[in-house]
């Protein structure tokens, strides 16, 4: 694992939907596609969490492609569209490195990395020259704090001007749920997310994130699942 600061990140804006757009996947019914998406950035542009609603089912266009029993199932095109989203991405690291780059982490949702001398000019002049050549769009952050235990498990911090306080991002199954955004489809309680990105970001004790929290008490709940094959639950004491 690493841990950095002032650390770069380009993401590729709705990378997989615009790929199937630009390769006209669905033929003269792509622009079904391309309007959905446009309605979804306008709504991201506006703050309206709609657009989740519509990212929901854009993205799951990409996952029906692949899907031998969708009526959209085609192999050959999922193929192209996720070639392509690779060849891009290697593409932007090419120009990074030329520039002297590090590269710390790169997936299909984008690339992070390091340069301190790299001004806010040449980040512009990266993104405009991916637009004209690639008619993709990247999206610019900087991090003052990146945590990485693999390339698909880390924490980024960032400070907040807006709201005058810190937002993070993540990947991986180990803290998804900071934010407790997802708390009704996991089984692990928030707090124990809390408590390890307080920790691995801030140093701040298991111990004084809990007496913080200890009065929100959805905090400390456990999600269970059943199906309709089971009658009911067991914990470790049989209750």
């Amino acid at each position: 694992g690493v841990r950095l600061r002032n650390v770069h990140s380009l993401d590729f804006a709705s990378l997989y939907p615009n790929l199937m757009i630009l390769l006209e996947i669905f033929g003269d019914n792509t622009y079904i596609l391309d309007d959905l998406l446009q309605k979804r950035l306008t709504l991201k542009r506006a703050g309206n969490d709609d657009q989740l609603a519509y990212k929901l089912i854009i993205n799951a266009v990409s996952g029906l492609l692949d899907y031998e029993n969708s009526n959209i199932h085609d192999h050959n095109k999922a193929l192209s569209v996720r070639y392509s989203g690779q060849q891009l991405a290697l593409y932007v690291v090419e120009i990074l490195t030329d520039l002297g780059c590090k590269i710390i982490n790169l997936n299909t949702d984008g690339v992070f990395f390091t340069n301190d001398d790299l001004t806010k000019e040449q980040i512009n002049g990266i993104i405009d020259m991916v637009f004209k050549n690639t008619h993709i769009e990247l999206e610019y952050e900087n991090f003052d704090t990146f945590i990485q235990k693999d390339v698909n498990n880390y924490v980024a911090k960032k400070f907040n001007p807006k709201t005058n306080d810190y937002d993070y991002k993540f990947k991986g199954k180990l803290v998804k749920n900071f934010n407790g955004r997802s708390i009704l489809t996991k089984t692990q309680p928030h707090i124990l997310d809390i408590m390890l990105v307080n920790k691995l970001v801030d140093n701040i004790e298991f111990s004084d994130t809990l007496k913080e929290n200890q009065d929100s008490l959805l905090k400390f709940c456990m999600t269970l699942y059943t199906g309709g094959k089971f009658n009911h639950t067991l914990d470790e004491y049989n209750n």
